[in-house]
């Protein structure tokens, strides 16, 4: 899509509208300086938000200020832009402060996540809006020194893991070289190509990405913009890869109902439909990749990256636009052993799996029941992220906790975390799911216990059966999570449309805890205790 014609498709008028509002909350805006004693706040609380606010207020006015050159291209927009090109430059890192060690004595050379996608950023822009050359000197000077000389002369991390950093971090760094650098980039050309096989490798034949739909998003986005640049650069085409197949199709997969999604690991419960990337693989690999929704995105996300917001508009079909596709009714993921099925009144997921996944949370046998507009039983996703949420402490968290899941609680004993901690996959079809969960907890005694589901038209049914190596009596809480508040009508949990039909009366507690975006949130409890095995009716009304 032409970024000329895109203010002549109807189909995009409101979101064209909202990016022209949200370019006026930004244009003209003094921004807060970036000092050090902001940056330093991350090293003595563990709080991120401070710093982030302030450094992605000037992300967003970056990119809002790019897109209206590109759409509109009027001398107001490419001065706004200039202006907060300088901001960024005069910027003592790129990076930020969760992502370096306070110690680190040249801040400036750090690649993380986001300098590399601002190096991105900046070489681009040069290339598709003409900037003045005093400006645009000074980008390629900055590139030059805070990415180009820094990635020749060291090796970092990010180029050896499995997951979404190896794509954004070499997508960006990649990409930033062929179009400011393209002739260094021989130089470093097989490591990025390396860097771009790890992140691939991080996915199973199924395509699933275990951090989640939002994760997914982010790096199978840079993944594809340094693959297209690649190709046009280069002529080798990296989608050609049955890996790269799989994983186009994990988007239809990962929504459940309306815009609500599947939440394991540190994902959103609810996510808008990337029609850029649908679109993109759509023409690539044909109609095993399904167009769930017509929506159209506009690609501004919470930390306003450009390379995705620019593809969003760009990799836009018009003769897709309208398609309305029905996802799969029923899948089993057998590398990342999730189930769902699909019906009229709701949809259900369930998991068995690992505890050693990146972004991991311990929720072995964890499952969500929703319908449209909600999780109604809920796996709630991720957390405020601070420096506690990626250490020792990650389990003391309540969204990461097995605390925190629809799981059983054994003599007090919550769920370990590790690879070793598994639940293997029994049964994955027709409406039927089960998993052995002893492997998940840390009690020499329990010797199985079988979680299985069976999913009608209106209803889940839960059965756990237990078996302990001794002859004691043990105390089971059975808890199931909503972020909805349950109510107790004639002895019967009650959450919204689902009553939970068992034999005892449950329960219901609450605790409070930060969402992603630092805001206070409650998740609510419905517990059950027994002794052994324990059976529940999900009836949806």
């Amino acid at each position: 899509m032409d970024f000329k014609r895109i203010k002549e498709l109807r189909a995009f008028e409101a979101q064209l509208i909202n990016l022209k509002k949200r370019y006026e909350e930004y244009r003209g805006r003094e921004f807060l300086p970036l000092t050090r004693e902001l940056f330093d706040i991350f090293y003595e609380t563990g709080s991120r938000k401070e710093y982030e606010d302030v450094y992605f207020t000037r992300r967003g006015a970056l990119l809002m200020s790019a897109l209206m050159c590109l759409i509109y291209g009027e001398k107001e927009h490419l001065d706004e832009l200039v202006r907060v090109i300088d901001v960024i430059c005069d910027e003592f890192t790129w990076a930020l402060p969760a992502h370096m060690e306070k110690s680190n004595p040249a801040p400036e050379r750090v690649i993380d996540l986001f300098a590399a996608e601002t190096a991105q950023a900046l070489a681009e822009i040069c290339t598709r809006i003409e900037i003045p050359q005093k400006t645009r000197q000074k980008i390629h000077e900055e590139i030059e020194r805070r990415t180009v000389r820094p990635f020749i002369e060291e090796v970092y991390n990010w180029e050896s893991i499995t997951n979404n950093w190896a794509a954004v971090c070499a997508g960006s760094v990649g990409m930033a070289f062929l179009y400011e650098f393209p002739t260094e980039f021989e130089q470093i050309e097989d490591r990025i190509l390396s860097a771009m096989e790890n992140y691939l490798s991080g996915f199973g034949d199924d395509g699933i990405c275990p951090e989640g739909l939002g994760y997914w998003n982010y790096g199978f986005w840079y993944f594809t913009a340094f693959a297209d640049l690649y190709k046009e650069k280069c002529g080798v085409d990296l989608t050609k890869n049955p890996k790269v197949r799989a994983i186009a199709r994990c988007q239809q997969n990962l929504f459940l109902a309306g815009d609500t999604v599947i939440s394991y690991s540190d994902c959103s419960r609810s996510a808008h439909f990337n029609s850029g990337l649908a679109h993109y693989y759509r023409n690539r690999f044909g109609a095993e990749v399904r167009l769930i929704s017509d929506e159209i995105s506009d690609g501004v996300d919470n930390c306003f990256r450009f390379a995705t917001a620019l593809r969003s508009i760009l990799y836009l079909d018009e003769g897709l636009l309208g398609i309305k596709e029905e996802p799969q009714k029923e899948s089993f993921f057998a590398d990342c052993c999730w189930y769902v099925e699909r019906g009229k009144k709701f949809a259900f997921s369930a998991k068995g799996g690992s505890n050693g996944e990146s972004h991991n949370h311990n929720d072995l046998g964890s499952f969500i029941i929703a319908d449209k507009d909600n999780q109604l039983l809920a796996d709630y996703g991720a957390g405020e992220y601070t420096h506690d949420y990626f250490t020792e402490k990650r389990y003391e968290e309540l969204c990461c906790s097995s605390k925190g899941h629809s799981v059983p609680i054994i003599d007090g004993q919550l769920q370990a975390e590790g690879g070793d901690k598994i639940a293997p996959v029994i049964k994955s079809e027709n409406g039927c799911f089960e998993t052995e969960l002893c492997a998940a907890y840390d009690i020499k005694t329990l010797k199985s216990l079988k979680r299985s589901f069976e999913v009608g038209e209106d209803y889940v049914e839960l059965k756990d059966k237990f078996v302990f190596g001794d002859t004691k009596c043990h105390k089971i809480t059975e808890r199931f999570v909503s972020v909805i508040k349950p109510c107790i009508k004639d002895g019967k949990a009650v959450i919204k449309n689902a009553v939970l039909e068992c034999d005892i009366t449950p329960k219901i507690s609450k605790e409070t805890l930060k969402a992603h975006d630092a805001s206070e949130d409650v998740l609510y409890f419905v517990d059950y205790e027994t002794d052994g095995d324990f059976e529940l009716t999900f009836k949806i009304l």
